[in-house]
């Protein structure tokens, strides 16, 4: 179930089994659509950048995390919340 579900919007429900290794980022519109002091957005592709090179669900939070905040400046306020969830099934040891 969709959390802040509006009036007449239809969503899709699906499920996925994450193999060992994988990981997957769930994450609130308030990192991709933050901005800079020119007023440019922090945009999915940055985001996708570190998704792709990341191999650690907690690495990944924090270095999208000092980005953003390098990104929008130290002085800037945050426009929305930011909810980031990092999910990673381990390989077998």
């Amino acid at each position: 179930m969709p959390l802040g579900l509006m009036p007449g919007m239809g969503y899709e429900e699906r499920e996925w089994i994450l193999a060992p290794g994988d990981g997957m980022l769930l994450y609130s519109d308030g990192l991709i659509e933050a901005h800079d002091p020119r007023h440019e957005m922090f945009g999915t592709s940055r985001m996708e950048g570190f998704v792709s090179i990341s191999t650690d669900g907690a690495a990944l939070i924090d270095s999208l995390l000092a980005e953003l905040k390098q990104f929008t400046g130290e002085e800037r306020e945050q426009e929305d919340d930011i909810t980031l969830l990092a999910l990673q099934r381990l390989k077998p040891s």
